[in-house]
């Protein structure tokens, strides 16, 4: 999908994992485990080989003259998505679990929430299999005009793919604390359908219908 002749919009790739990697240790915050705290180690042997090698998964990449300032996962299947991606990086998960307990990067407060946040969210998920997010832009840019526009067209990206699967609502978490995650959402049509109070965080799940 080209949007200028130095800029684009593509499936992201094995060969893109790095830079992915990269930009989500710069960019989110540290209370996001998965994204910030495992490490980088675990996002390039582990998160993105998942989304990008599953067939019910997959990501987007943004370029501008062939250098990554943006990404965005999605699955359109998440209970068999889970199930898969399970079987195959139960044991790195482990040990990348393990060796961010051990270095003091994850407590056993940020074990809870997710356990219980993955819990809650198979409650809420009854009925619409497919998920948006992570969703991340390039320091560099995030907050500005550019940075808003790139994770514009990285979304509308998702939401056309899965229209063309024939899936007709997609789901989100965000964090109340992520201010700019709330509002990007609330732009982008998702609306809210519960909230669960965590260990010191509070979490939204939210609904797009792409018929809309």
């Amino acid at each position: 999908m080209k949007m200028t002749k130095r800029t684009e919009i593509r499936e992201m790739t094995l060969n893109d994992i790095e830079e992915a990697a990269h930009i989500s240790i710069d960019t989110f915050e540290d209370y996001y485990v998965i994204a910030s705290k495992m490490g980088k180690g675990n996002l390039e042997r582990t998160f993105f080989p998942s989304i990008v090698n599953s067939p019910f998964s997959g990501a987007f990449a943004i370029f501008k003259d062939n250098e990554m300032y943006g990404y965005i996962c999605y699955i359109t299947d998440f209970k068999r998505y889970n199930q898969e991606s399970s079987l195959r990086t139960l044991i790195l998960n482990l040990i990348y679990t393990l060796s961010a307990v051990l270095k003091l990067r994850i407590t056993i407060k940020d074990l809870y929430n997710v356990f219980m946040g993955l819990r809650w969210i198979k409650q809420q998920a009854v009925g619409i299999s497919a998920t948006v997010g992570p969703l991340a832009v390039s320091t560099e840019i995030k907050g500005t005009q550019e940075g808003g526009m790139g994770a514009w067209l990285l979304m509308r990206a998702v939401f056309d793919q899965l229209s063309s699967q024939g899936i007709d609502k997609v789901w989100a978490t965000v964090d109340t604390r992520n201010y700019a995650s709330l509002k990007f959402g609330e732009s982008m049509g998702f609306k809210e359908q519960s909230t669960i109070q965590l260990w010191g965080m509070t979490d939204i799940f939210r609904v797009k219908d792409l018929r809309e």
